[in-house]
């Protein structure tokens, strides 16, 4: 694949630079995510190579705004004299084939990215349709599905990622019980739920001899007594 002949001879920063016309730089790039392993390829041409440019695509700056910058690292595959030449070199880099792979953060083939605002309002038309399509695509969207799926298992794994929520492991460690009495405790130093303002105040329940059990308003029990109910949740004849 043409991933892997680039990959192979792609370098952090080329020492030999190619600046022509109004010292403009043209480069193609790479930009994985430490966190997910996903990567985005793109091409930029700038004045100034440490301008902080980190692509334009869609997903890629979602993973960015989600991930934070630091996670994402981002490195020069090779610097052309022209744009012509650039434009052709992302066409090498982002293939159809490309496009399918589920760690790959780009949506349209390489070669349509621009230097213009309705250059970059145009490929956005395009990303957010392809992304679309992908989104419809039962292929794509398990290899995406397994592709997340081994990649979360490896960051807990090698400790990148640490489990959040409530866990399987965390219910082990903790029983009903101790649940319930940390929560009654919260609830008491912050006086929620307590005497008169708490919604169950003064219920009771009653049930019938068909042990359907009601929770009712304590206002209420003497009535449905009188109707045959006893006190309790489970129905006792009497002896």
């Amino acid at each position: 694949m043409v991933v892997r002949s680039v990959v192979a001879r792609k370098v952090a920063v080329r020492l030999r630079v190619v600046s022509l016309g109004e010292n403009l730089f043209y480069y193609t790039y790479r930009i994985d995510c430490l966190v997910t392993g996903k990567y985005y390829f793109g091409m930029h041409c700038t004045k100034n190579l440490d301008d902080g440019y980190m692509g334009s695509g869609t997903i890629i700056k979602r993973s960015i705004n989600k991930h934070g910058i630091n996670e994402h690292v981002k490195t020069i595959i090779e610097y052309f004299s022209c744009k012509e030449d650039l434009i052709s070199a992302e066409k090498e880099l982002i293939t159809q084939d490309i496009l399918f792979d589920p760690l790959c953060m780009n949506i349209q083939p390489g070669g349509g990215g621009g230097f213009s605002t309705a250059q970059q309002i145009e490929n956005n038309r395009r990303s957010q349709a392809k992304l679309s399509e992908l989104r419809n695509n039962s292929d794509w969207l398990k290899k995406n599905k397994e592709s997340r799926s081994t990649s979360m298992k490896t960051q807990y794994q090698i400790g990148t990622r640490k489990p959040t929520g409530w866990s399987a492991q965390a219910r082990e460690k903790v029983t009903t019980a101790e649940v319930m009495a940390k929560r009654k405790n919260t609830f008491k130093s912050i006086n929620h739920q307590q005497g008169i303002k708490n919604s169950q105040y003064g219920t009771k329940w009653v049930v019938n001899s068909e042990n359907n059990a009601l929770k009712v308003k304590g206002s209420d029990v003497e009535e449905f007594l009188s109707r045959g109910y006893i006190l309790g949740r489970v129905w006792k004849a009497s002896t």
